[in-house]
């Protein structure tokens, strides 16, 4: 078993993406996505009370930072599926 690493958010930066989809698009849905996260997070705010808008943005959201992981990590993905 691999021991568990953590990364500083601040911090975190993967090298797969180009310059102007980081800067543009990539960057817009963290801006947008940081203040519907914060509150759950903090427990402030539930899941079931989000806007259809403010899913959706979740949800982009976390598809592009599960892609983001996934490509920094030495495993291959379809190794863990059963067919």
């Amino acid at each position: 078993m691999r021991p568990l690493r953590s990364h500083g958010l601040n911090s975190f930066v993967v090298k797969v993406v180009c310059a102007a989809c980081n800067n543009t698009w990539m960057s817009a849905l963290e801006t947008e996505a940081g203040p519907i996260l914060l509150p759950l997070i903090e427990g402030k705010k539930l899941v079931e009370v989000l806007s259809d808008k403010e899913a959706c943005t979740l949800a982009r959201w976390a598809f592009k930072t599960a892609f983001m992981i996934l490509s920094v990590q030495d495993i291959d993905p379809a190794h863990n599926y059963k067919t």
